[in-house]
């Protein structure tokens, strides 16, 4: 994992998850199908319900396996009796010059955005108030605190397939 420490104590982690390319094919053809575009968010892209493991189980095992790499990478320094717990999980599509405004997620402690399937020329996913931005990739896992303000700037090229959530901490 490489690990980006930008303002103290700020961190953002970035790992490869190791999903196959037909998996990664599978979930990002079922993300078209989910869609609820009459929810009042800061993402002006297609996404499903905030808990799509409720819609569809095709996204269970992806899932299970973000919150396994979370609580492996990210939540090193707990105690042991606490742990990550994704508490919602979203896909989004994003077409042709599609957006995500700046906001944060300040009712959670972690957040994270796993891209399924991003094109050559996919817009970076923006730290606002940091002047950092990464360069989102196939099979990539972005980890970081949930108050950060973050956006995504007009979409450029190829479909942009990705699933995002959010994490609370928890006692074992």
């Amino acid at each position: 994992m490489n690990y980006y420490y930008l303002q103290a104590p700020t961190v953002i982690g970035e790992l490869q998850l190791g999903a196959s390319g037909e998996l990664r094919e599978k979930w990002a053809k079922e993300a078209y199908n989910l869609n609820h575009s009459s929810y009042q968010t800061s993402l002006y892209s297609q996404m499903s319900s905030y808990h799509v493991w409720k819609e569809t189980k095709t996204y269970n095992k992806l899932i299970n396996n973000i919150q396994i790499k979370i609580n492996q990478e990210y939540g090193k320094g707990l105690l042991k009796q606490y742990k990550y717990q994704i508490d919602e999980a979203w896909t989004a599509v994003y077409k042709e010059g599609e957006y995500a405004e700046p906001h944060h997620h300040n009712e959670y402690k972690i957040a994270f955005c796993y891209y399924i399937k991003v094109g050559q020329s996919t817009s970076p996913l923006v730290f606002d108030h940091l002047g950092f931005n990464i360069v989102p990739k196939d099979d990539m896992l972005v980890i970081f605190d949930a108050n950060l303000v973050h956006s995504v700037p007009p979409h450029k090229g190829e479909d942009r397939i990705m699933m995002a959530g959010n994490c609370s901490l928890t006692t074992i």
